[in-house]
């Protein structure tokens, strides 16, 4: 996810300064348009504590700390999937052998 971030500025530091003018205040709602869907939606936990009375936050320092957060819990949650394919079926066998 950092690296679209990252693609994102470079694209944008290419606009001309009057089209970036213009883009500023709605730069976060354009990012969100980028990503995918499934993105968006778990982006939106996370921008819910950085949001000013106008809607998504409108410091992009924000929004960097948002996508960094963001991808190192996707990470962990990846990572976590791997370990731990089957947590629910561990869980209830474990309590199914413990009880006997």
């Amino acid at each position: 996810m950092l690296e679209v971030f990252v693609e994102f500025e470079n694209q944008f530091g290419r606009l001309s300064a009057r089209d970036q003018a213009i883009l500023v205040p709605d730069k976060a709602v354009v990012f969100l348009k980028a990503v995918d869907i499934q993105d968006r939606k778990d982006l939106g936990l996370f921008l819910e504590y950085v949001t000013t009375e106008g809607g998504l936050t409108n410091t992009w320092g924000n929004f960097w700390d948002i996508m960094a957060q963001y991808t190192k819990r996707r990470q962990w949650l990846r990572e976590k999937e791997k370990r731990d394919p089957e947590p629910a079926q561990r869980s209830r066998g474990g309590v199914e052998n413990h009880q006997q």
